[in-house]
C-alpha cells in the first residue's frame, strides 16, 4: 500500500468497520480498555503542516488521539503560530497533548541534566498552553541513542506524570502497529516483534486482537507523493 492521507483515512474507517473504538493513551492508563480498542497515538516528529492534515481527518470521524510534540525539534518551533494554533485546536477537540522526549540525546549533545530538562520542559509546556501533561513518548532519532533508556532508572510518577508511552503494562499487552519505517508497517505482539510482518492496521484487525496500539507519524503521509514539502 501507499501512505497517502487517503490511505490513512481508509485505515481509520476500516478499523471502525471492524468494530474497533478509539481511545487516547491516557484513557488506557486511567480506565483500562475493553475488547476491540485502538489506542491512538501520534508522534509529531517534523511537520506541523502534515499534523494539521491528520487532525482534520480525525475530526471528520470524531476520533481522539494522544499527540506528542518535541520541545527541541530542528524542523518546527513549538511556539510558532501554526503550532500554537494546532495545539489549541487539539485541546478544544479533547485530544491529549504530551511531550515527545529526547532526553538522552539532549544530555549527550548539550551536556545538560536530563532530569532537570524534563522538569523544565513539562513546566514550560503546561504553563504556556494551559494544559496538564499526563504522559510522554520517547522519540527515536538517527543519533544512535535510545531515548527510552532514560526510564530504566526512573518512574513517570517522579516527574508528576502518569505514564511513559512504552510502559510495559501497555507494551506487553497489545498489538503494536507503527508506520515508523515510512514505506512499510511494522508490528509487535505483546512486546515481541512480528518479524517480516508488514500488514496494515486493517489487516491486523482481521486477527481480532483485543487491543491495537496504533502509532502514526504525520510525516509518513502525503497527498500525491512522499517528496511533497
Amino acid at each position: 500500500m501507499s501512505f497517502s492521507f487517503l490511505d490513512f483515512e481508509q485505515q481509520i474507517t476500516g478499523l471502525i468497520n471492524e468494530g474497533y473504538s478509539f481511545i487516547r493513551v491516557s484513557d488506557y492508563f486511567i480506565e483500562g480498555a475493553t475488547v476491540k480498542t485502538v489506542i491512538n497515538r501520534i508522534d509529531v516528529d517534523f511537520s506541523i503542516d502534515k499534523a494539521w492534515e491528520i487532525a482534520r481527518i480525525l475530526k471528520k470521524h470524531n476520533i481522539k488521539a494522544s499527540w506528542y510534540f518535541r520541545f527541541s525539534c530542528p524542523k518546527y518551533n513549538l511556539f510558532e503560530y501554526s503550532t500554537i494554533n494546532l495545539i489549541n485546536y487539539l485541546k478544544k477537540l479533547k485530544h491529549e497533548i504530551g511531550l515527545h522526549t529526547e532526553l538522552v540525546d539532549l544530555e549527550k549533545f548539550c551536556f545538560i541534566d536530563a532530569d532537570e530538562m524534563l522538569i523544565k520542559q513539562k513546566h514550560i509546556f503546561e504553563n504556556f498552553f494551559n494544559i496538564n501533561i499526563l504522559g510522554t513518548a520517547s522519540h527515536g532519532d538517527i543519533t544512535g541513542n535510545n531515548n527510552l533508556d532514560f526510564w530504566k532508572t526512573r518512574k513517570p510518577s517522579e516527574f508528576g506524570l502518569l505514564y511513559e508511552a512504552y510502559d510495559e503494562s501497555l507494551w506487553n499487552h497489545c498489538r503494536y502497529v507503527s508506520d515508523s519505517e515510512w514505506i512499510r508497517w511494522k508490528s509487535y505482539n505483546n512486546g515481541i516483534i512480528m518479524a517480516g510482518d508488514e500488514r496494515s492496521p486493517i489487516q491486523h484487525a482481521k486477527d481480532n486482537p483485543d487491543l491495537i496500539y496504533l502509532l502514526t507519524h504525520p510525516d509518513t503521509y502525503y497527498n500525491k507523493n512522499i517528496h511533497e514539502g
